[in-house]
């Protein structure tokens, strides 16, 4: 019987679950013949119990037969770290390799502030990996200080089509898609939109995505935004599309990332990108060629970003034509399936 690799991963919508099905929508896993185990998702604790229990008793049956090759388990932070480490000290007793996929914005921040024996328990997971897949230089500085396992840089990628059009060009639409909250700078972004107006400037923001939602529509109304600002909560297929084409800027003004799929969503339709120097970001967001960064909540600097693209909104359309060429050349799936190829190639000790 060939034996397969499992993909343990969240299905809570997301940048993580959202990179699993950009793998899976490539053919790259049934190539692989990998299978994924969702372990928890967004819905009740007692649901959240028993995906986990369920993707234990898979994982703990098909070790026992010795159907797994590999075990490619994919983390974040807080609860993730903790579930994800049983998973990974499981398959460890089986000898079956692990490649372990670190994906989690916040995740330097989590482990600083940890207790000396979370952190021992943390590094203990990561040294068990046979390799470490982060995404970016960034991140690969930092967990080389809590880890001698081999780590191996992997941008994450989308796969998207041509941009159905061209983007508008009568002025400064910009687009937000993430999840509602501090983190993502969102509230940041609204109080800039304000100042704006109140300049009298004009430009107008679409928000869409999952979170503090009816938090965001109060802040809006708070700040007598709603002629500027659409809450769109969140969207997905057509109406996504539809949001992308009549935007020309993607804006994502977070306080911590990893490499966001948003902007290299953005890119890939051929949008301007701002957001901030954060995580990997500053490796796809290059000033001045594709977009802007700002230092997370800097509301000044990202003010004058705006301001400026408004006085000058012919500036847009060379930055999105950049974005799309830097997609096509460093972040199209391509690059991606070839080094992950190659770690499930040295990792397995089969050939594909």
């Amino acid at each position: 019987m060939t034996r397969k690799i499992l993909i343990l991963s969240t299905h809570q919508r997301g940048g993580i679950r959202s990179v699993v099905e950009a793998y899976g929508d490539t053919g790259f896993y049934r190539q692989w013949n990998a299978e994924i185990l969702w372990t928890n998702d967004e819905t009740s604790l007692a649901r959240k119990l028993i995906m986990a229990g369920q993707a234990f008793a898979i994982l703990l049956w098909n070790l026992i037969r010795r159907r797994v090759r590999l075990v490619h388990v994919h983390l974040s932070m807080r609860g993730s770290a903790w579930r994800k480490g049983i998973y990974i000290a499981l398959t460890r007793l089986f000898r079956v390799p692990v490649v372990l996929h670190l994906h989690g914005s916040e995740f330097k921040e989590y482990y600083q502030a940890a207790s000396p024996a979370k952190q021992r328990f943390v590094r203990r997971m990561f040294d068990r990996a046979c390799v470490v897949v982060v995404l970016s230089r960034a991140w690969r500085d930092f967990v080389s200080t809590i880890t001698t396992a081999e780590i191996r840089i992997v941008p994450n990628f989308v796969t998207c089509s041509e941009p159905r059009k061209a983007p508008p060009n009568d002025g400064v639409h910009l687009l937000f898609l993430g999840a509602f909250g501090r983190r993502k700078g969102i509230y940041d972004l609204i109080e800039v939109v304000s100042r704006i107006k109140a300049k009298g400037g004009a430009l107008s923001l679409v928000c869409a995505g999952n979170g503090e939602v009816d938090e965001v529509r109060r802040k809006v109304t708070e700040l007598g935004v709603q002629d500027q600002v659409h809450v769109a909560g969140w969207v997905a297929g057509e109406e996504k599309e539809r949001l992308w084409d009549e935007a020309n800027v993607f804006i994502l003004p977070s306080y911590n990332e990893g490499l966001p799929m948003a902007i290299l969503e953005a890119m890939c339709k051929g949008k301007a990108v701002i957001s901030t120097r954060v995580g990997g970001i500053p490796e796809a967001v290059i000033e001045g060629r594709n977009g802007s960064l700002v230092t997370p909540g800097d509301l000044q600097a990202l003010e004058r970003v705006l301001t400026a693209l408004i006085e000058h909104p012919e500036n847009i359309t060379t930055l999105g034509s950049n974005s799309r060429t830097l997609y096509e050349t460093q972040y199209s799936p391509d690059a991606a399936l070839g080094i992950m190829s190659e770690i499930y190639r040295h990792c397995s000790g089969l050939s594909k």
